[in-house]
């Protein structure tokens, strides 16, 4: 193709400048067809751009910097109409909000990963003489054997006669042995959320607590299971308040969602881990 008017044409370079886009750029829309010289040196290759240019230039360079895909610039350039102007913004908008709602979940996903250093190979924590560590392995609803179910129900008067399905919060030790402690079904749900790193859209009752103490500076330094007596675990709370520390009796249950949500540990009493945890790799019996 020929130049109508030479004196018309600019340089890549200097068209580059004038317009204000990078050389490379013009290249990359010149093979997309996006926007071609006007003429081009048969013999040394070289494109050189009408003065005319310029606008599309401009425009090019402004649905570029939001990232608008090439094709819907090309329908912007062919049909500039305020109606075609219109459509296709509304559309990249649309696009921009749905990738912002993504990478909004991600962010929040990396969040959820520092606030419990899932990548981070946690320090083991120091608990006094007699109590080892473990972690909440699981959350998980079983149906207790018969003889089993005949002494929750004496507990708890309002189960059937049938064995019923009731959730279980099972606990790990570093050895791999493990105790199943069973919980009710409202605290199991709101510790299974934590673990699958799920948030409510209004505060759950757990993280209500634990905001009111940490606003009256009580802060959570470990939960502990003590014992078994009759059936029923027992717990309680390590609490520090300006260096004064206390214990608060409380459920497993309780202990398990309050301690997870502030980062503190859990561990059970020697004694009981010997006489209630099974070996690894064991059925879990409640």
């Amino acid at each position: 193709m020929g130049p109508s008017n030479p004196a018309d044409l600019e340089s890549i370079g200097r068209f580059s400048r004038r317009a204000g886009i990078p050389v490379s750029h013009l290249r990359h829309y010149h093979e997309t067809g996006l926007l071609e010289p006007a003429f081009v040196d048969p013999e040394s290759g070289y494109r050189y751009y009408a003065i005319a240019q310029r606008e599309a230039a401009e425009v090019i360079a402004i649905l570029r910097s939001i990232d608008m895909p090439v094709r819907d610039i090309q329908r912007v350039l062919a049909d500039p109409s305020e109606a075609t102007v219109g459509v296709v913004l509304n559309a990249h908008r649309a696009r921009l909000e749905d990738r912002l709602s993504q990478v909004a979940g991600r962010l929040e996903a990396i969040d959820q990963i520092v606030k419990e250093g899932k990548l981070v190979k946690q320090p083991r924590q120091v608990v006094e003489d007699g109590f080892v560590a473990v972690r909440v392995e699981s959350v998980r609803a079983v149906t207790p054997t018969a003889e089993r179910w005949s002494e929750i129900r004496d507990k708890l008067r309002f189960f059937g006669e049938q064995p019923q399905e009731v959730h279980v919060v099972v606990l790990a030790a570093e050895n791999g042995r493990r105790l199943a402690i069973w919980v009710g079904s409202f605290e199991a749900q709101a510790l299974k959320l934590h673990l699958d790193g799920l948030t409510t859209e209004r505060p759950l009752t757990y993280d209500l607590m634990l905001e009111a103490l940490n606003r009256h500076g009580v802060r959570l330094v470990r939960a502990d299971v003590l014992s078994v007596v009759d059936g029923t675990f027992l717990a309680r709370l390590i609490t520090n308040s300006d260096g004064q520390v206390e214990e608060i009796d409380c459920r497993p249950s309780d202990a398990f969602n309050l301690a997870l949500r502030a980062g503190a540990p859990v561990a059970v009493a020697q004694a009981l881990l010997d006489e209630a945890s099974v070996n690894p790799g064991a059925d879990i019996a409640l």
